[in-house]
């Protein structure tokens, strides 16, 4: 997959691109850190998104999970 950056650069999800303001929002809300530590991991690890979130010792699933419909109270 090619990081198309036409979307703010979230096309690839298994990307952490630092180039683009709105994939930096996207990436630095996903893993609650700032601008610069996401930086800081990208140029230490690479901008593969489990290598990032490892460095930044987060427990973020890198895809959105799937919620079970809460079961109504009789």
């Amino acid at each position: 997959m090619s990081d198309d950056l036409s979307d703010g650069g979230l096309k690839n999800l298994n990307r952490v691109n630092i180039s683009e303001e709105g994939a930096v929002r996207f990436w630095t809300r996903k893993f609650g850190c700032t601008k610069q530590r996401l930086e800081k991991a990208v140029k230490k690890v690479g901008s593969k998104a489990g290598a990032v979130r490892a460095e930044l010792g987060r427990k973020v699933p890198l895809r959105p999970q799937r919620r079970e419909p809460a079961q109504r109270q009789p």
